[in-house]
C-alpha cells in the first residue's frame, strides 16, 4: 500500500524521519505549528469528506498544488472508500510503519482510520513498538482567542476575508488556467486574465483585492476581481486578474497562482464604463500604497 504514497521516492532519498500528519486543508497557523519541525508534511487528496459524505462536499480551501508552495516536502495519500474503511490500526500498519518515521506530528482533534475512530491513544501506543516520538500540538488560537480552524476561515473568505487571511498567516491561493474571457477590460484599458479554478474550490467574498500574481517564476503585483460584473448583468461568478505595471504578454492557457492578500471593495454595478474606470484607478491607488 505504500506505493500508492505519491512523493515517496523523494521521502526515501532525504533520509527524512518527522512527518506531520493531518488534512491541512488551509494550511493556517495552527497548521504551520504543525509543520514547523516536520521533514515532511503527510496529508490526503482529495479532502476525505468529500469522499464519506459525496453529497454535501466541501470546499477546499488548499488543493496539493497549492499547499505545496508552503510546505515542499508533501507526502499524499490518494484518498478513497478502501481507504476510509481501514481501521485504524490497519491504516497505520499499511500507510505509516513502512515510512518508519521516527517522529510522528498531529493536531489535538486528529482521528483517523473507520469513522475516526483512531485517537491519540491509539497512536501513542504505536509509537511505543515502533520507536517513534509521538507529539500532539494543542489548538491554537488568535489573538481574539478564535481557534485557527479550516471550517471558521471558510465561513470568514465568505463574510469578512481580510480578517481570514489573518487567521491563514498567508495570502490567500488561487490557481487555474488562464482562459479566454470577452476581453472587455482591454477595451477600458485594464486588460485581465480570466482564471478557471477547480469546481470544488472555495471562492472568497465577491469583491476586489490586491493581489500577486505568479507566471511561472516571476511574480507581479496585480489588482484580482471576483465577481458576476452587476455593470454588464452578467450572470456567473468569474475570477480575473489585471496585472499592473503594463503587462502585455500573452499567457492564454498558462497555469497562474494568484496571492490574494487585501479586501479592497464589494462587487458592485456602476452607473457607466467611465464611473467603473474612475473607479478602477482607485483600487489601484490603494494597492500602490
Amino acid at each position: 500500500m505504500i506505493s500508492e504514497i505519491i512523493g515517496l521516492d523523494a521521502f526515501k532519498k532525504s533520509n527524512a524521519k518527522s512527518i506531520c500528519l493531518g488534512t491541512f486543508d488551509g494550511f493556517h497557523k495552527g497548521h504551520q505549528k504543525l509543520a514547523e519541525n516536520a521533514d515532511f508534511m503527510l496529508t490526503f487528496d482529495p479532502h476525505p469528506k468529500n469522499i464519506l459524505q459525496p453529497d454535501n462536499p466541501i470546499e477546499r480551501l488548499t488543493l496539493p498544488n497549492e499547499q505545496a508552495l508552503f510546505v515542499p516536502n508533501l507526502l499524499i495519500i490518494p484518498f478513497n472508500e478502501n481507504i476510509s474503511k481501514l481501521s485504524a490500526p490497519e491504516f497505520l500498519e499499511q500507510y505509516i510503519t513502512p515510512l518508519q518515521p521516527k517522529q510522528l506530528i498531529v493536531g489535538y482533534d486528529f482521528k483517523f482510520g473507520n469513522k475516526g475512530m483512531g485517537n491519540i491513544d491509539l497512536l501513542m501506543a504505536w509509537g511505543k513498538n515502533n520507536a517513534c516520538q509521538i507529539i500532539e500540538i494543542p489548538i491554537q488560537k488568535h489573538l481574539d482567542n478564535t481557534p485557527f480552524k479550516s471550517s471558521i476561515i471558510r465561513k470568514k473568505l465568505k463574510e469578512d476575508p481580510n480578517y481570514a487571511f489573518e487567521l491563514l498567516g498567508h495570502p490567500y491561493i488561487l490557481s487555474g488556467t488562464v482562459i479566454p474571457g470577452e476581453k472587455r477590460g482591454r477595451t477600458i484599458g485594464f486588460p485581465t486574465a480570466n482564471l478557471s479554478v477547480k469546481k470544488n474550490k472555495c471562492i472568497p467574498k465577491l469583491g476586489v483585492y490586491g493581489s500577486t500574481t505568479r507566471i511561472g517564476n516571476s511574480e507581479y503585483t496585480s489588482i484580482t476581481y471576483i465577481g458576476k460584473k452587476p455593470t454588464f448583468n452578467q450572470q456567473n461568478v468569474q475570477i480575473e486578474t489585471h496585472i499592473l505595471d503594463g503587462f502585455s504578454k500573452d499567457i492564454y492557457g498558462q497555469d497562474i497562482i494568484i496571492s490574494i492578500n487585501q479586501f479592497i471593495r464589494e462587487d458592485q454595478p456602476f452607473p457607466d464604463k467611465n464611473k467603473l474606470i474612475e473607479q478602477i484607478n482607485k483600487d489601484i491607488a490603494l494597492i500602490n500604497h
